[in-house]
């Protein structure tokens, strides 16, 4: 049984050298490792060929320009030869003993589709279990399968990154045909509930197989452009598409995931005007779209009906004021955990 471990990098310098000897630390060597240097200005190529130069398990794919983080899992599952396929972020890490735990658990259960793993959250100053209740190891068939579809959109029910999850890959390959490769927001929300909603028979494991770097806020999916607004409405349009959920959880997704550019295009702006130009005109609200009433916290209502009206200003100093806030109680890092409990990408 061969893995092969994909690794889209981008301007994660820092951190890369920490992320594959994660991959060299592991206690099965059955392996093969395909790293991704999506057009990365700093020294990662220059990493990455340095690793593969030493360990032939290694491979190197450099693209001149970068192409976003799709496209990068893309280029790297054309290239992999592995029965399965596991996900690393050029900045996060693997426990040393991830594949060996996979491979056993492969091989006591015939038939998986994929395995989902738990995960912890790296913090400048500590480490943090991903917490999922609701979520019990053991073998999924089609009546645990249909209770996580239901919910395969709720961040605080169910992980939705590939990264946590070893995919057998002919079936990760099927599902992520799927993804267009310009999507910027969402990727992980699309594949994951493709996966859940195809997937036959699954395995989760009461284990923590992976670690999630949350401080790194210059990495493949996390520095806003102005068409992550278009990639929200195409995100939401093949939600739909493939009904990998109810319609109130789909609309709610494209709400929030909208407002999180929003947001991240306030915080990154020095002044209202600076934030107007980033935004223009591009933030568009489908006419067939409704905000959805279940589960639907007051805020969000709120700025679902400032974005209905172009209230610009309001929202901008209603970022501002929030990250004011949260700075003067001790957090300078007005991170993810505003957004999602679980610090998702």
């Amino acid at each position: 049984m061969l893995f092969s471990i994909i690794v889209p990098i981008f301007e994660v310098e820092a951190y890369l050298r920490d992320c594959l000897d994660s991959v060299l630390s592991q206690t099965l060597g059955d392996f093969e490792a395909i790293l991704v240097v999506d057009g990365s200005p700093d020294r990662c190529g220059e990493i990455a060929r340095e690793y593969a130069a030493k360990d032939p398990r290694f491979v190197v794919i450099e693209k001149e320009r970068n192409e976003g983080l799709v496209a990068a899992r893309k280029s790297g599952l054309e290239a992999a030869k592995g029965d399965w396929i596991v996900n690393l972020d050029g900045d996060d890490r693997l426990d040393s003993r991830l594949l060996e735990t996979l491979r056993e658990g492969i091989e006591a259960n015939e038939g998986l589709d994929f395995v989902l793993f738990k995960h912890r959250l790296l913090d400048p100053d500590k480490i943090v279990d991903a917490n999922y209740p609701e979520i019990k190891p053991g073998l999924y068939g089609d009546k645990e399968l249909n209770r996580f579809r239901a919910r395969s959109l709720d961040s605080k029910f169910f992980p939705q990154y590939v990264w946590c999850k070893a995919v057998r890959a002919d079936f990760f390959r099927e599902i992520y045909a799927e993804v267009p490769a310009g999507l910027r927001v969402g990727e992980g929300a699309l594949a994951s509930g493709l996966c859940l909603k195809r997937a036959k028979k699954a395995l989760g494991l009461d284990y923590f197989g992976y670690y999630y770097n949350r401080g790194n806020f210059g990495s493949l999916s996390r520095t806003p452009k102005t068409r992550d607004f278009e990639s929200a409405l195409v995100l939401r349009e093949k939600l739909l598409e493939f009904e990998v959920c109810d319609r109130d959880s789909i609309e709610l997704k494209f709400y929030w995931t909208s407002l999180r550019s929003l947001r991240g295009f306030a915080l990154a702006s020095k002044s209202y005007r600076e934030f107007l130009d980033r935004v223009g005109s591009a933030l568009f609200i489908p006419k067939d779209s409704k905000t959805p009433r279940r589960g639907v916290p007051l805020s969000l209502r709120l700025r679902v009906a400032l974005v209905r009206a172009r209230a610009w200003r309001i929202l901008f100093w209603s970022y501002k004021s929030l990250a004011l806030l949260v700075e003067s109680r001790g957090n300078g890092r007005t991170s993810r955990a505003l957004e999602s409990p679980q610090g998702a990408r």
